[in-house]
């Protein structure tokens, strides 16, 4: 009894060894022989499987893909145009490697090139197509290595469109499934990567017909034919080993499968069945909603200058969340993180994005590749409709400030103002000059400007014309009489002046000119000057009355001649005032014509 019980307690011992053992060996993924692998999901890009998957290698032939690619969109998908084939396109091959027969100035089709290229891998037949595509084969290197960027496969670099080996020739697994999901949009590859055979029709330079079959054998009848095959590429060097690029499509869903490095030859195809097998049958469709996966909100503007509105929920792309998730995992096994701006702008470019992951320490860990998938992130137009409208109107009615009516408007608007700031400028430039010139007119006048503020009056503008009154009477008038008076007197109690007597005659010569009957000789040197001899006397007149103290009255209804003088310019000083328009030669008064 003893023995029995301990053998019952060995074997449950060993089940329950065994049973987790059991379990993780049906979650993890094949073991193959090749060094790296990678299966993709060529419709979301979705990295389902890998295993140095960004190791570079050697590609051998595969490279091909990229040179039937190239070609294929250069023409358009039409194959009937025809080629001549280059001396440097037949004479550069290595010895031994795959190659067709074809001749120098042999006139071939592009069909033909195309076939002898994806199905007996003929470095000849690329060789030519690059030539047709880029013009020599060192430009079409130089479009190989730029449409790879563009692909961002950073992990490649070509140098011939044959794959021949060669230190700077490599790529990854990872670059490669991304190379053929391209190369499967091409128009017109897809029914060339799935070619079996192909009869090339005699040419100019061969009489007899070239017949090739694919090395694929997945693609035909045989023990590695396998359900759902599209078409494939295989490779093969010294250094690159055996190489296998394969898409099968089942159940709805295309994969992509690249191996690389197989030791050998029917390895690339055990291998590829093999992880095919385990991601069709361990993998099934998951989707998400925006509940599950907790979507952010975004503060919301209306502009830059503006404040916020609110907050609006992020959106999912029109295709939703859907991914690829390994059978012995669970929707609550993924995590997401998200890389949102801190607003959204209304109008302006938004760039928000979301990374479906596996969360870290699960049972399952090792079943597939962690990094699920990367999704970008959109704003809901309602929920930000809704917040304008509820804020204020004016975001809606108001038009965009970058429209292009907008910007004809103001720029019209900006001339207009400009011309006005020009004829205003010029406005007060005029203004300015006008200013200096009637500036420069009152500082030329006697009686300098006026008070700013005040306009002149007639009299004080007759004032500042006149000449200052000096401190010495003004002589009077040939033949008139002086009345003296005092300097303290005012001008208007100055005697007025006696008028003048009658005209001088002319001044006499150096002889003595006879004098008029009645007046009387006065004799002079003739050594004296005309300045120094004395002025002839005039004719006797009756004398007038002396002068006394006080003015003479004035007869009724005159005024008195005083302030009519002191009110003249010039009065004082016994000078007549210059001609203008603002006096005017006033009579003398009634009483002192003669």
């Amino acid at each position: 009894m003893k023995r029995m019980g301990a053998l019952t307690l060995a074997l449950l011992l060993a089940l329950l060894w065994a049973v987790p053992a059991f379990a993780a060996g049906e979650t993890a993924p094949p073991a193959v022989t090749a060094d790296a692998y990678l299966v993709m999901d060529a419709d979301t890009g979705q990295i389902l499987i890998e295993k140095n998957g960004w190791q570079r290698g050697y590609p051998a032939s595969i490279t091909k893909i990229m040179t039937i690619a190239l070609a294929m969109e250069h023409c358009g998908g039409e194959l009937s145009p025809q080629v001549t084939v280059s001396y440097d396109a037949v004479h550069t091959l290595a010895p031994g490697s795959s190659h067709v027969a074809l001749q120098p100035d042999e006139v071939v089709t592009l069909r033909d090139l195309f076939h002898a290229t994806i199905l007996a891998s003929a470095n000849d037949a690329a060789n030519v197509l690059a030539e047709y595509t880029a013009g020599s084969m060192e430009a079409f290197a130089a479009l190989m290595n730029e449409r790879a960027a563009a692909l961002g496969m950073n992990d490649t670099h070509f140098v011939n469109a044959s794959g021949l080996h060669d230190d700077a020739h490599y790529t990854t697994a990872h670059d490669m499934a991304v190379l053929t999901r391209w190369a499967m949009t091409v128009p017109g590859f897809a029914e060339l990567f799935g070619a079996t055979e192909y009869v090339m029709p005699p040419t100019n330079k061969q009489p007899q017909e070239r017949r090739w079959g694919t090395d694929n054998c997945m693609l035909v009848t045989n023990k590695y034919q396998y359900e759902g095959t599209l078409g494939g590429k295989s490779g093969w060097t010294q250094e690159a080993r055996y190489t296998m690029v394969e898409a099968v499509r089942r159940g709805g869903r295309t994969l992509l499968c690249v191996v690389l490095h197989c030791d050998r030859e029917y390895d690339k195809f055990s291998d590829s069945i093999a992880l095919l097998d385990y991601c069709f049958d361990s993998f099934v469709p998951v989707t998400l909603g925006a509940q599950e996966l907790a979507l952010p909100e975004v503060p919301v503007f209306y502009s830059e200058a503006a404040p916020s509105v609110g907050n609006a929920a992020l959106t999912l792309p029109p295709e939703g969340c859907t991914f690829w998730l390994h059978s012995a995992l669970a929707a609550g096994d993924v995590r997401a993180a998200f890389d949102v701006p801190e607003r959204y702008v209304t109008e302006q470019p938004f760039a928000a994005s979301m990374t479906l992951s596996l969360a870290d320490g699960l049972a399952a860990d090792g079943c597939m590749y962690a990094r699920i998938a990367q999704m970008p992130l959109g704003v809901d137009p309602d929920a930000v409709r809704a917040l304008l409208n509820a804020n204020t109107k004016e975001f809606i009615d108001r038009p965009a400030f970058g429209s292009i009516p907008v910007q004809i408007l103001l720029a019209v608007l900006g001339v207009v103002l400009l011309l006005a700031a020009l004829i205003a400028l010029r406005i007060a430039y005029v203004a300015w000059v006008k200013a200096q010139r009637r500036r420069r007119r009152r500082a030329r006048q006697p009686g300098g400007a006026p008070q700013r503020g005040k306009r002149p009056n007639r009299q004080s503008a007759q004032a500042a014309m006149a000449p200052a009154p000096s401190a010495s009477p003004a002589p009077a008038p040939p033949g008139a009489q002086s009345t003296p008076f005092s300097p303290a007197q005012s001008p208007a109690q100055r005697p007025a002046p006696m008028p003048p007597s009658l005209p001088e005659p002319p001044a006499p010569s150096a002889s003595p000119a006879p004098a008029p009957p009645g007046a009387q000789s006065t004799p002079f040197s003739p050594a004296q000057s005309p300045a120094q001899r004395p002025a002839p006397m005039p004719p006797s007149l009756p004398e007038p009355p002396a002068p006394s103290a006080s003015p003479a009255p004035a007869p009724p209804g005159a005024q008195s001649a005083a302030p009519r003088h002191a009110r003249r310019p010039g009065a004082a000083s016994g000078t007549r005032p210059a001609a203008g328009p603002l006096f005017r030669r006033k009579a003398p008064p009634r009483h002192a014509r003669h």
